[in-house]
């Protein structure tokens, strides 16, 4: 399952994956992977990406009916 929040605040700040994996210092295809869902960010990971975009963990990473409206 993509993970719709991710993607929109990165695109909010008009970020590239590239951009994005450069602040928290992990590849691209990492940041790929976990966008589309392929793969799960680790705890840390997690944590970095919350504290960037200000986001609580559990909010950026939900699967909920409201992630799924913020996509259309």
């Amino acid at each position: 399952m993509k993970r719709w929040r991710l993607i929109k605040e990165r695109r909010l700040r008009g970020w590239t994956q590239e951009i994005l994996a450069q602040k928290i210092n992990i590849t691209i295809s990492m940041v790929s992977m976990i966008e589309n869902g392929s793969r799960n960010p680790s705890l840390k990971t997690a944590f970095s990406l919350a504290r960037l975009f200000g986001i609580p963990t559990d909010e950026l990473f939900a699967n909920t009916d409201s992630n799924k409206k913020e996509r259309d």
